[in-house]
């Protein structure tokens, strides 16, 4: 609610600390994903799911990562500043910078979740599982 107070307010201070912010979180992310590699548990990458349990868990992790990816709140007003920065090039620019910060968010993320769950063993699936 305050982010959008001030994005409605004056959209530069918000594009600032944001930038200032998401810098970190990449590094961070990608710190905490290569200091799990030694903890990498191999025998993960050759156990193969049931269709049905591949289905559920295809089915569970959706809704996570679509709502992750949601930025529809701020998306009119970054337009609208987009489009006074750009003018006529504006379509252009929005999706150039739309699709690199989505890829590398995704990469991101992917592999941080990706490294943690190279980390478990058997016994901890099935304890998540169980809870």
């Amino acid at each position: 609610s305050l982010m959008m107070l001030v994005m409605v307010f004056n959209a530069t201070i918000v594009t600032r600390i944001c930038n200032a912010l998401v810098y970190p979180l990449c590094l961070i992310l990608l710190l905490f994903s290569l200091y799990l590699i030694p903890y990498w548990q191999g025998a993960n990458l050759f156990v193969v799911p049931s269709f049905k349990e591949f289905v559920l868990a295809i089915w569970l992790t959706l809704p996570v990562l679509v709502f992750s990816f949601n930025h529809s709140p701020i998306i009119s007003t970054f337009t609208q500043n987009v489009g006074k920065e750009y003018g006529a090039f504006k379509e252009y620019k929005l999706n150039q910078i739309e699709l690199g910060t989505s890829l590398m968010l995704l990469g991101f993320v992917m592999f941080f979740v990706f490294s943690c769950v190279m980390c478990l063993n058997a016994d901890d699936f099935v304890k998540a599982r169980e809870q």
